[in-house]
């Protein structure tokens, strides 16, 4: 191809990247604005509480939260555009967040398919779209009228921390898993700043999931280097990660629960999940069954991939702290360390669809076993977004009902 020719095919890819990227910014913007309205307006879901926090902040520079980000965020919008109200400001704040969720996924996922064409920027929007409208499969749904409770949904609307708290922990586990390719050369200072950053935003939108990565990849970089005796960059993990995560939980610990009051961290095996729905095994396994495909149907290959051990203990130590753990004092059945599983859930969900795209991509599935596994992983993934969309439409309309 002559250069001419080159300078055509690079404008008609990028032409294309452009119009799917708007495209996509359309669709979560219809799809997600009108429900993060209704959490904000009909009071019935913890956005009223998080932007009463905000006020508090824009008015009298009082932190009230040691995760801030979105007080902070909501606050900065309504003094820049002072003829919105601060409830407008909320929902401002959470729907661009959902835009940059959106845009994060896109990026990784057509980046993984290898061949841009109309093809895969279709399913780089479908399968953004699945990630972020995919639920437990609620089939227990008919017998107690729960989409929420006892299953661990890994997304929720009626809490905007968790909405900030979602792109951010893709591009920490993104960058974070990169540390351990043995191929990759040492990242430059500016890289590991940059990830040190991702870092921190992710620990001040909410800390629950670097509370369950931070043990994961101490104890994988620990693995690497003195079991499979490979190089490890512990310089730059430390910096990036380690010490900035220490620090800033250190801060909101002591904040939390240093205070000398009831509030503490306790053990208490099934206390909080069992208090508000029963079958708490066969909902956790109707939480997980698209990653568990994933894993059985492609498990020599899964267990010798690091970003899918990462992933899965990065889980095994959410639900520690899910089923497990419990705050004393008043929050007990606020179900605070139940966050730690969702956005756990939603990172291994997110890891097993680049996972299941790279064996699908370098693996011939011209034999029946190989297309049978991928139609099965793909249409249990599908029942979890059918079973999204019903709960999507439930907190649409009836907000908080069916939790």
């Amino acid at each position: 191809m002559n250069r001419l020719g080159r300078i055509s095919q690079l404008f008609a890819d990028n032409k294309r990247l452009i119009i799917s990227v708007v495209i996509l910014i359309i669709m979560v913007g219809y799809i997600f604005y009108p429900v993060v309205f209704t959490q904000v307006f009909t009071g019935k879901s913890d956005y009223p509480a998080h932007i009463k926090v905000a006020g508090i902040l824009k008015d009298t520079g009082e932190l009230k939260s040691t995760h801030f980000l979105y007080h902070a965020l909501t606050a900065s919008i309504a003094m820049i555009a002072s003829k919105i109200s601060l409830s407008t400001a909320g929902v401002l704040t959470a729907v661009l967040f959902y835009i940059f969720l959106g845009i994060v996924l896109f990026s990784i996922f057509y980046s993984e398919f290898g061949t841009h064409t109309l093809k895969t920027s279709i399913a780089s929007i479908v399968l953004t779209m699945g990630i972020m409208l995919a639920s437990c499969i609620s089939l227990f749904f008919f017998a107690d009228r729960h989409l929420y409770f006892g299953y661990i949904n890994m997304n929720v609307y009626h809490n905007p921390t968790m909405v900030m708290l979602k792109p951010l922990s893709v591009l920490l586990f993104w960058n974070s898993i990169k540390i351990f390719d043995s191929q990759k050369k040492r990242d430059s200072v500016a890289s590991v700043f940059l990830l040190a950053v991702i870092c921190m935003l992710s620990i001040l939108a909410k800390p629950n999931f670097i509370i369950c990565f931070l043990p994961t990849i101490i104890l994988i970089s620990l693995y690497v280097k003195f079991i499979t005796k490979q190089p490890v960059d512990w310089k730059g993990l430390a910096f990036s990660v380690i010490i900035p995560s220490i620090l800033i939980l250190g801060w909101q610990y002591l904040n939390e629960y240093g205070a000398g009051g009831d509030d503490g961290i306790i053990f208490a095996p099934f206390l909080v999940k069992a208090k508000y729905s029963s079958w708490l095994f066969p909902k956790f396994l109707l939480s997980i069954a698209f990653p568990i495909s994933v894993l059985i149907c492609y498990f020599r290959k899964a267990v010798s991939d690091k970003g899918m051990i990462i992933s899965w203990l990065t889980f095994f130590v959410s639900c520690f702290y899910t089923y497990l753990i419990a705050e004393s004092g008043p929050r007990m059945y606020h179900g605070n360390f139940s966050w730690c599983s969702q956005i756990a859930l939603f990172i291994l969900f997110f890891y097993s669809m680049i996972f299941l795209i790279r064996q699908i991509r370098t693996t011939s599935i011209n034999s029946l076993k190989e297309k049978s596994k991928a139609i099965i992983c793909y249409a249990i993934f599908g029942l979890h977004v059918i079973s999204g969309i019903f709960f999507y439409f439930a907190e649409l309309m009836y907000p908080h009902k069916y939790l």
